[in-house]
């Protein structure tokens, strides 16, 4: 159990650093600062419901923290006399402080790719500033600065202004945005046949289709929530967006990452159980972790993966299973461990059934001998 243990600890390690090695930091909300110009003042809900509301007076200066928008209505996270909570964001209350932009350049090596309707330049990093640009063409890339969460400095047809950047579609943030972040050297690595599409949002075929057992190179991604994951990809003379599934791709890492082995491993060929083995990597041995493809199926409490390394000069992959069922764990690598775990629970179930026929035969027995031998006594007269 503790190796199991072991293996488990280490892939919750190393498989995020894989999965997210290479990406370009995406853009985040920058804090703006406003003043309370509503005579009556404002109310601040708090975000502990046990707290009253408080009422925030006129004059009041206050930082806008981040946003979120709820029946076409923007809001506003605040601390005010050290109660944080919501403020409703709209001209008739407040009046916006002018963003500083002296500080902020544009930087060729972090870029979005805008590649759907509703994107504005605006004129501060919210949506309550005025938009000043029409709406940003879709296929446009825009230079900005910073690492943020919701917004970016850009320039577009030669103006200088801020767009929206967040593009989760959550229970907070009900519209995100149709950009997608940029990143440098990165790749995937295919383990099954995938066929791109044209969009994120129409999802349209393109009759472009990448074969299994390729690395491929990828500039942009775009994540719609955390689940739903798209790529612009490029391989050979194809290029068009990819959306994520698993077990069909690898991230590839970009570093020499080296694990040791918490037990025997075989080496596949290719990421399938029905592949040569052509290696065994033996309990406490190095190897080279070159991609790794999961699947968290948090339905069934499972856990999947494949991961692609290098071992004294081998390349293949390594395949792990786990299930947690709450009462009992189990860690299948190879098809004759699978076969071996059923062997196991046959041989359980027949040893049960065993069990239980000699003891009703026994029990059969007692009774039999008890009505045999011991006579009941006669009435007397």
């Amino acid at each position: 159990m503790k190796k199991y243990i072991l293996i488990l600890f280490t892939l919750v390690l190393f498989i995020p650093t894989i999965v997210f090695a290479g990406r370009g930091e995406p853009p985040v909300f920058i804090n703006y600062d406003v003043e309370v110009t509503n005579k009556d003042g404002i109310i601040l809900t708090p975000n502990i419901s046990s707290i009253d509301e408080v009422k925030i007076p006129y004059g009041t200066k206050l930082s806008i923290q981040y946003e979120y928008e709820k029946d076409n209505k923007l809001y506003g996270s605040v601390e005010y006399n050290d109660t944080i909570g919501m403020i409703e964001i709209n001209k008739n209350n407040i009046s916006l402080k002018n963003v500083d932009v002296s500080k902020y350049k544009l930087d060729n090596q972090k870029k979005v790719l805008v590649f759907g309707k509703g994107t504005y330049l605006y004129d501060g990093p919210s949506k309550i500033y005025d938009a000043i640009s029409e709406e940003v063409e879709p296929g446009t890339v825009l230079n900005y600065n910073f690492g943020d969460d919701s917004w970016a400095f850009v320039n577009y047809k030669g103006k200088n202004g801020w767009i929206y950047t967040y593009t989760y579609d959550d229970v907070i943030y009900t519209n995100g945005a149709k950009v997608a972040t940029y990143t440098s050297n990165s790749k995937l690595y295919t383990l099954k046949e995938i066929e791109l599409i044209d969009s994120p949002i129409t999802k349209n075929k393109i009759n472009q289709k990448i074969p299994s057992l390729n690395e491929i190179n990828y500039e942009y991604y775009y994540a719609k929530d955390p689940n739903t994951i798209y790529y612009y990809v490029s391989y050979e003379d194809k290029k068009g967006w990819y959306e994520y599934k698993p077990l069909e791709v690898a991230e590839v890492n970009n570093e020499d990452f080296v694990v040791d082995s918490y037990e025997e491993n075989d080496i596949y060929e290719k990421p399938n159980l029905e592949s040569k083995i052509i290696a065994t990597v033996k309990k406490d041995e190095e190897y080279n972790v070159l991609a790794t493809s999961v699947n968290d199926n948090v339905d069934d409490n499972s856990y999947e993966s494949w991961t692609y390394i290098k071992y004294n000069n081998i390349k293949g992959w390594i395949y792990h299973y786990e299930k947690d069922d709450k009462t009992e764990k189990e860690n299948i690598n190879t098809p004759k461990e699978k076969d071996e775990k059923k062997e196991k629970k046959g041989n359980s179930s027949i040893k049960i059934i065993s069990f239980l026929v000699a003891a009703i035969i026994i029990i059969l027995f007692i009774i039999y001998t008890i009505f045999k031998f011991v006579k009941p006594k006669e009435d007397k007269k």
